[in-house]
């Protein structure tokens, strides 16, 4: 399910909104496993080449990092009780 629109977004029931959450967070580990992979790319190909990857390796770092806590951001939303919104 996708929108586009924010207004959409609040007129949709709980559980469609639930919904789009569990897309975010399964949108989301799919995009830190990614990340993994290409770190573990770069310092393979980095070290075939026998140069140093730290900068491109802290960048994927950092941005893996982001987007864990992202993750448990939304995962924390999640776990919200029925009631509260």
């Amino acid at each position: 399910m996708t929108t586009n629109n924010a207004e959409d977004i609040i007129k949709l029931s709980k559980a469609d909104k639930l919904k789009i959450l569990k897309e975010l967070i399964d949108q989301t580990r799919a995009s830190i496993h990614t990340g993994l992979l290409k770190e573990r790319f770069w310092r393979r190909k980095a070290i075939s080449d026998g140069r140093p990857a730290e900068m491109m390796l802290a960048q994927q770092g950092a941005d893996i990092k982001k987007q864990v806590e992202w993750l448990g951001f939304l995962e924390e939303i999640a776990k919200e009780p029925e009631g509260k919104e």
